[in-house]
């Protein structure tokens, strides 16, 4: 498997394994969320999306993973 791209909100600084994951091994995608603009107390329900340069045998379409996460901002 190969992450081709991870997409996120403004807010988010995204950096993921380039080389390709094997079967067994393991990749990473680190996420970095900048609060500054967000006040104590927000929530934020959001999503990063993972594209693969993978294809789905049977449609041949990119393989797309939706990963949510909710924060809720403290001090």
């Amino acid at each position: 498997v190969t992450i081709e791209i991870c997409s996120a909100c403004d807010c988010m600084t995204l950096d993921w394994t380039t080389l390709p994951v094997k079967p067994g091994e393991k990749g990473v995608i680190k996420a970095h969320f900048d609060t500054t603009k967000k006040e104590p107390g927000d929530v934020v329900n959001d999503f990063i999306n993972v594209i693969l340069e993978n294809r789905d045998p049977v449609t041949g379409y990119p393989i797309i993973y939706e990963l949510k996460y909710q924060a809720i901002i403290t001090e």
